[in-house]
């Protein structure tokens, strides 16, 4: 097909070809239509385009296609799309393992090109769950391979991301060195561009150093040209070096611009940023406001964080595990050898396994705690009498200071302080609340809402549509909802199901049991499971909605 070549240097105009297509599928023979399906993939991963949860039952359909009966040349492409997918909605390991069998699947193609990409990104995934060492070798089997193809842009891409992981290895001398190859590398590829955009990446060496006039100097000429991927790393680094160099208006702008489209890291850096902004400027309601929000993406970063452990260990376990696996072919010429092998491999891997369900244990038992702590810190603050406590000191504040203004300006000061102190921890209480109170009523007044309660009433049983919808509804209004039950553990369907229905709210337990199809005593059962697996069994029974209500 036309659109597969138009894929490489324009991807729109290759989805404009195949929508031309799409009116002529019913006459297509199976293969061209399997063809077609892959290609679909192929251009939105050309074009950029974010692939979604939803996207996965495509991509593996298409695989398991070619890993059958269709073209096997084509079965290394089909890997490609399929870890592509499962990278962005978030698991790392298994498109780590997606893109090893890509590679698997090459033994008898000479694509290049191909075998670059899956190599780069393996790589990529495997610097951006920290695993540095691995990382390191898969960049640079990509670059050896692009030297064969004399591909020059892609050879400065390989040197730039060689510098970010030896940076975030704290290997700064070899950072710099691979800075320095990625500019000289761009400058032969006469890209202006790509150029530009190599010495804007060195400054990410230099603001980590404190460097920011260096810094600065590399991101200027690129700003023109930053592409919309890759938007918010360079936002982030100018923000940084504006603010440390006085410009505080411009770092201002860049600070919103993350707050909009960011990452959650990326947003919490923009909140830093803006406290210090406002603190300057002597605005207290505008710095609680981003010390509320800071510390809302801090808690989100730390549930984040602790999802990614895993992730970084399921990565590094994966990749180990193919390394072995790979020795193990090739060195395989004795059956008693070979059995031997996977003998002590197994034992090996039952030992792996219980060392990491402990960590795992440990870990879950500090995050549900550290959770707990957190939920009733954040109820105690937000509280009626909190609120009216700390009022009613500050209205004492007011009359001490009334009193002694005139007499003992030292006092007055100090007083002052305590009153701003208090009256910052009120504003920051009414806002949580505000942003509680508006959740709560977006979630009533909301279709979804209405659609539930109707169902519960009717005696409905939801279908798979009506819980999609209601995942979509719950996490687009309560980022992070569905990643703040699974980063501290594991639950099942049904249990995270039962979870959408206690945040959605007005339930009761025969009501939650109607909608997912199951008695009233499971229903109980698996909220004392999940009390005891998040909160521990020492916490009231009511506690477990408290919970998910505060999510």
């Amino acid at each position: 097909m036309a659109a597969d070549s138009l894929s490489e240097v324009s991807p729109d105009s290759a989805m404009v070809v195949l929508g031309s297509v799409e009116r002529g599928l019913k006459a297509m023979d199976d293969d061209a239509l399997w063809y077609y399906r892959l290609l679909r993939l192929k251009v939105r991963g050309k074009a950029y385009e974010a692939f979604s949860r939803a996207d996965s039952t495509e991509a593996f359909a298409v695989l398991d296609h070619y890993r059958g009966r269709g073209d096997r040349h084509l079965l290394p492409q089909a890997y490609y799309y399929a870890g592509c997918v499962v990278r962005d909605i978030g698991n790392a390991p298994m498109a780590i393992d997606l893109f090893q069998q890509g590679m698997d699947a090459m033994a008898d193609t000479t694509d290049l090109k191909l075998r670059s990409i899956l190599n780069f990104q393996t790589g990529f995934l495997l610097f951006e769950q920290g695993v540095y060492a691995p990382a390191v070798n898969y960049f640079k089997e990509s670059l050896r391979l692009e030297r064969l193809r004399k591909d020059t842009a892609m050879m400065a891409y390989c040197y730039e991301k060689l510098a970010y992981t030896y940076e975030d290895g704290g290997v700064c001398d070899s950072a710099l060195y691979y800075h320095r190859l990625a500019i000289l590398c761009a400058k032969d590829s006469r890209d202006s561009v790509l150029y530009k955009r190599m010495v804007a990446s060195m400054a990410s060496y230099y603001v980590k150093s404190g460097m920011y006039g260096q810094a600065d100097s590399c991101l200027a000429k690129y700003s023109p040209y930053i592409k919309e991927f890759d938007r918010i790393p360079f936002y982030g680094m100018k923000a940084i070096v504006c603010m440390n160099t006085g410009r505080y208006d411009e770092g201002y702008s860049y600070c919103k611009m993350m707050l909009d489209d960011g990452t959650v890291l990326s947003k919490q850096t923009a909140c830093r940023l803006l406290i210090q902004y406002y603190l300057r400027q002597g605005a207290i309601e505008k710095v609680s406001k981003y010390v509320t929000l800071f510390s809302e993406y801090s808690d989100s970063l730390d549930r984040l964080t602790a999802k990614e452990v895993v992730s970084r260990m399921n990565a590094s376990y994966n990749y180990n595990i193919y390394k072995i696996e790979n020795a193990e072919l090739k060195a395989g010429k004795l059956k008693t050898f070979a059995a031997l092998w996977t003998l002590g491999l197994a034992v090996m891997g039952v030992v792996l396994l219980y060392v990491r369900h402990l960590n795992v244990s440990r870990r879950n038992n500090r995050e549900r705690e550290l959770r707990w702590i957190s939920l009733q810190k954040e109820m105690q603050e937000i509280s009626e009498a909190n609120i009216k406590q700390k009022e009613e000191q500050i209205y004492k504040l007011a009359l001490e200071l009334e009193e002694t203004k005139d007499r003992n300006a030292g006092q007055s000061k100090l007083l002052m302080q305590q009153k701003e102190k208090l009256e910052m921890l009120v504003s920051m209480a009414h806002q949580k609340r505000t942003i509680c109170d508006t959740i709560k009523e977006r979630l009533v007044t909301s279709s979804v809402y209405s659609m539930v309660h109707a169902a519960a009433k009717d005696g409905r049983v939801l279908s798979k549509s009506d819980w999609m919808e209601i995942d979509t509804f719950i996490n687009e209004l309560i980022p992070n909802f569905r990643n703040g039950l699974y980063c501290i553990s594991e639950i099942s369907e049904q249990d995270y199901r039962l979870c959408l229905l206690i945040r959605i709210g007005g339930l009761a337990g025969k009501d939650m049991a109607i909608l997912l199809g199951r008695t009233d005593g499971a229903v109980s059962k698996a909220k004392r499971k999940l009390q005891e697996r998040f909160l521990g069994d020492d916490h009231d029974k009511t506690t477990f909605e408290e919970f998910v209500t505060s999510l």
